[in-house]
């Protein structure tokens, strides 16, 4: 059987947005994430790390980004409000490539993380 060249195969992943202000369990992974604690078991899935990235929105200010995502079920976290002093924007990361949901930030977390310093090897 040949594949139907008029069906479309997805091309981007379904994110669900969760509001971790009203469930305790996501408030708390956010809190955890933003202190630089991480990784969490995610507390939707409860089966698989957390991935998170903060972003200033300028050098200086206090103002930025906050994604917290995880990749096993697909739900999460976006918020703009203040960032902590230790946030630097790393520069493989342009801001036109960021977008609400986390998929361009799943697809290069391996890098990102390695362009941190961070082992992700397992």
């Amino acid at each position: 059987m040949t594949p139907d060249p008029e069906q479309k195969r997805p091309t981007a992943v379904s994110w669900e947005l969760v509001d971790a202000n009203s469930d305790p369990r996501w408030k708390w992974a956010k809190s955890l994430a933003i202190d630089g604690t991480s990784p969490r078991i995610c507390p939707g899935c409860q089966s698989v790390p957390l991935r998170h990235f903060l972003w200033r929105n300028a050098e200086g200010e206090r103002s930025g980004e906050f994604w917290m995502w995880c990749p096993g079920c697909l739900k999460y976290v976006h918020e703009t409000g203040p960032v902590p002093w230790y946030v630097i924007n790393p520069d493989i990361v342009d801001w036109e490539d960021l977008g609400v949901d986390p998929t361009w930030l799943d697809e290069h977390y391996d890098e990102i993380m390695r362009w941190y310093g961070c082992d992700t090897s397992g």
